[in-house]
């Protein structure tokens, strides 16, 4: 059975048309806005194969959220969007910061093949 994949993100749109491309791309999703939803959907749910993370959200960061599951020792791969230049962006500085393993980043706007391929690496390496 295919992990599903959990993806957050504040904008409306990105998470449909994330949500739309995946699900076409026969995997089972479930999305959400921001970080306390995404510990919401981790509640007692062990279906979850892949995390999808926008990495500025309202609610919990990212970088708050990456802690937490860290120190929960919930091992799930995670891919990290962000909008902002790399170099710029002290949210990404601080998430490399905690060496969560496993971690990607993808830059917005991408090109849905990366992504696509980026997940299907996360998953056959679970």
């Amino acid at each position: 059975m295919m992990p599903k994949i959990l993806i957050a993100d504040d904008e409306q749109c990105i998470l449909e048309v994330l949500t739309k491309f995946l699900t076409l791309n026969l995997f089972k999703v479930k999305s959400v806005k921001n970080g306390d939803d995404v510990l919401r959907a981790f509640s007692g749910n062990t279906d979850f194969g892949l995390l999808i993370l926008d990495l500025h959200m309202p609610g919990k960061s990212s970088y708050d959220l990456l802690k937490e599951l860290k120190q929960n020792k919930t091992h799930i791969p995670v891919i990290i969007l962000s909008g902002l230049a790399q170099a710029d962006d002290e949210g990404l500085k601080e998430i490399k910061k905690l060496k969560y393993p496993g971690l990607v980043f993808l830059h917005k706007p991408m090109e849905l093949e990366d992504l696509l391929k980026a997940v299907k690496q996360k998953l056959a390496a679970i």
